[in-house]
């Protein structure tokens, strides 16, 4: 049987808080960041770092940009995750990068 469970958001970061699984139920003591709205696209992430903020390439030419990832002792086991967006002054659209991070 499928249920319905109240609840409400905010701004960026969408968060699920508690909630009520049915009319006259208890009410639900949990709360999770829904995917995908947790980042702002120009956000900074404090575990990731790039080498290369900023190049020049001529057409054709490639290179490869360092991507360090920080585990800080105060973050807490999980998941972690973000898009790596890379500008251009081209017609071309770039997608983002997705980058993870497990934490154990």
């Amino acid at each position: 049987m499928q249920t319905t469970t109240n609840r409400g958001g905010s701004a960026l970061g969408f968060y699920s808080i508690g909630g009520q699984p049915a009319l006259g139920a208890s009410a639900a003591s949990t709360a999770e960041v829904l995917a995908g709205y947790d980042q702002d696209d120009t956000a900074d992430v404090p575990w990731l770092t790039e080498g290369s903020t900023q190049l020049t390439l001529a057409p054709g030419e490639k290179t490869r940009v360092t991507v360090t990832l920080t585990a800080a002792a105060a973050m807490t086991a999980g998941t972690y995750s973000a898009r790596l967006t890379v500008a251009s002054d081209t017609p071309y659209t770039t997608a983002p990068i997705p980058v993870t991070m497990q934490v154990r």
